[in-house]
């Protein structure tokens, strides 16, 4: 979706496609689809599974691309940074640099991975 198809809103950029909002949409929520016709099953259901194991996996894939990042397994290149970032959060090449210098730097990573995780 284009930017300016949706007011340069952020659900254009958490979406590549309606399509894709849509997948989300149903593994989140579920789905629930109604026939008409006779003799055949009316109701289906399909269960979502809430937000919960989408953050969790946001967070796991946010703090690996962080931790090398920091450990210089991957180099500060801009992509290697928007694997890192969300949408609304971009991790740049100084806070990288300012984790390294840290002493909590483990705790920091995994605190900024879940901020990370839920923006």
């Amino acid at each position: 979706m284009s930017p300016s198809s949706c007011n340069n809103g952020m659900v254009c950029s958490t979406w590549s496609s309606p399509q894709e909002a849509t997948t989300f949409a149903n593994r989140v929520l579920g789905e629930q689809q109604q026939r008409t016709c006779e003799g055949c099953t009316k109701t289906t259901s399909t269960a979502g599974v809430g937000l919960t194991p989408l953050i969790q996996e946001s967070y796991d894939s946010k703090l690996k691309a962080l931790q090398e990042l920091i450990s210089g397994n991957k180099s500060l290149t801009q992509e290697n940074l928007s694997q890192a970032s969300s949408s609304s959060l971009p991790v740049t090449r100084g806070v990288v640099e300012a984790l390294r210098s840290e002493h909590d730097q483990d705790i920091l990573a995994k605190r900024l991975a879940s901020e990370l995780a839920l923006s």
